[in-house]
């Protein structure tokens, strides 16, 4: 007797998580499912498409506080989940982010 598992995207990840990303950084993105989906990133709220893959790499069209989705999709379904990132293009070494009086 064989068992097939079958799932619509669910789940998401997205690895590293990290404060602060710099320029040429990647982010992996990740949903449990069966079979492996199709991914693609978009930047919010505009919805363009950013590329059509798992890995983002972190350019300068990202430069701030900036909202990033990510989607996957399979035969069985759709399903994605909106990140907020910073990334910085002085280095997140060099980078302090204010927060009203308190420094981070």
């Amino acid at each position: 007797m064989f068992i097939i598992i079958i799932d619509s995207p669910r789940d998401f990840t997205i690895s590293p998580k990290k404060a602060c990303y710099d320029i040429d950084d990647e982010i992996l993105c990740t949903a449990n499912a069966k079979p492996f989906p199709a991914y693609k990133w978009a930047l919010e709220p505009s919805g363009q498409v950013l590329v059509n893959r798992r890995k983002l790499t972190i350019t300068s069209e990202l430069e701030g506080h900036v909202s990033v989705t990510c989607s996957a999709e399979n035969v069985y379904g759709a399903s994605n989940k909106t990140f907020s990132i910073f990334v910085s293009l002085k280095g997140c070494n060099l980078t302090t982010v204010t927060t009203g009086k308190n420094m981070i």
